[in-house]
């Protein structure tokens, strides 16, 4: 429900560096994709050309002086027009075609796992930066209220009720506590560096990025997911890991149908002569066909046959390791909120004890019943609980943000699938 959050990923989505470079990556294997498909029409070549030829001949004593030497010129015109055709017998061209598309359909979900990565990265930096600077709202809280337990000591000390020692322990909390202020404004810095670089901007702009401008927000408990199974179906690597076995199937079938005869149709016609005039007369035509196989190659294809199909299961063992490790993904980070959230509702817990020992301790002394040190240890102790209450529920968010991640992003709007060229089929779509 944040405004700001969305607008910030939307951005990255649109500007980051990183996933611009991938989606280029996909127009590449788009345009791989249309190079394996050409070879189901023929290759047309044209040639046009013109040729003179001049040379000197010697004719003999028989004849006059003036004659014995003759230029002869010779002017040729040829114009021709080749055709070559392979005849897809055994299915090269048509695995040749299916797999090329088959990568440019994982680089596409390539690019979509990135794209979640990307939002993830967002998200996570949001909320830290968030965090930080809850933290700093609080540290300032804080320096706010030691300062005045400080006067309240400084004034007891002067009315002869507390000893020196309290004023000096008193001013050193509050020294304690003004140092922890450089160290959250380098982690603020950092931060907007961070996303400013994940949306594309320049680092060091502040109108470059957005900035989140309220409180961490209260997530609800994770209702019931279903089976993680149909959950996953969701998730772009998982395809690209699917994807990437059917290109290496397709493979498999190229490697065979290299080891058989292939059917190859040439043909040329064009026309040539000496003048210029008649050049388009005379009529030269051929027509063959080929049939190439192989006879002996020392077992080189065969050999490529079985790395294809080992390939192909080394694909598939890939996948299933893939999906294991999704399954474990989804199940960690639901794991991990539901610990996280006990751990701040034991926190939570643990400052109000807190809060009620500090009242108990400022009471008692100033009616004089004890010194000023439970006072200081009580205080520290509510500032401690203070600040794990904010980085336990920044802590929440960043289970949330796994788990919508584990899960493939499905909150991540579909709107890159049109903003590339993509590899395309013979029909016109990634089957």
């Amino acid at each position: 429900g944040d405004a700001g959050l969305d607008r910030s990923v939307e951005r990255a989505l649109t500007d980051n560096r990183d996933l611009g470079a991938s989606w280029a990556r996909v127009k590449q294997a788009g345009a791989l994709a249309r190079q394996a498909g050409a070879g189901w029409w023929p290759r047309v070549e044209a040639s046009v050309g013109a040729g003179i030829q001049q040379r000197t001949m010697f004719l003999g004593d028989s004849v006059p002086e003036a004659f014995q030497e003759q230029e002869i010129r010779s002017e040729s015109y040829p114009v021709s027009v080749g055709v070559a055709y392979e005849v897809d017998l055994w299915g090269r061209v048509a695995n040749l075609e299916a797999a090329a598309v088959a990568d440019g359909r994982s680089l596409e979900a390539d690019s979509r796992a990135l794209a979640v990565t990307i939002a993830a990265q967002v998200s996570e930096s949001w909320f830290l930066l968030a965090e930080q600077q809850a933290l700093l709202g609080l540290l300032d809280q804080q320096i706010a209220v030691a300062e005045t337990y400080l006067a309240l000591v400084e004034a007891r000390f002067r009315q002869g009720l507390a000893p020196a020692l309290d004023v000096r322990q008193q001013r050193q909390e509050v020294s304690r506590l003004e140092a922890q202020r450089p160290l959250l404004l380098g982690r603020i810095s950092a931060l907007r560096t961070q996303l400013a670089v994940l949306q594309g901007g320049v680092p060091g702009e502040k109108t470059s990025i957005l900035m989140p401008d309220g409180a961490l927000p209260v997530l609800e408990p994770v209702g019931d997911l279903g089976l993680p199974s149909q959950l996953l179906r969701a998730r772009p690597d998982l395809a690209a890991a699917l994807v990437r076995v059917a290109a290496a199937d397709h493979r498999v079938a190229v490697a065979i149908a290299e080891r058989f005869p292939s059917l190859r149709l040439t043909g040329s016609t064009g026309f040539q002569d000496r003048e210029l005039s008649s050049l388009f007369g005379n009529w030269v035509w051929n027509l063959a066909g080929n049939l190439v196989a192989p006879l002996f190659e020392g077992g080189r294809r065969k050999a490529a046959v079985e790395r294809s199909r080992a390939l192909v299961e080394e694909r598939v063992h890939q996948y299933a390791g893939a999906v294991m490790r999704a399954v474990g993904e989804v199940e960690d980070a639901l794991s991990g909120e539901r610990h996280h959230r006990a751990h701040l509702e034991g926190l939570e817990v643990q400052l109000g004890h807190a809060r009620a020992t500090l009242e108990e301790a400022h009471r008692r002394y100033l009616e004089g019943l004890n010194p000023y040190l439970p006072v200081l240890t009580a205080l520290q102790a509510v500032q401690r609980a203070e600040q794990q209450v904010v980085g336990a529920r920044r802590q929440l968010l960043s289970d949330r943000i796994q788990l919508g991640r584990a899960l493939g992003g499905v909150w991540l709007p579909q709107r890159t699938a049109g903003a590339v060229d993509v590899p395309l089929s013979k029909q016109g779509e990634i089957r």
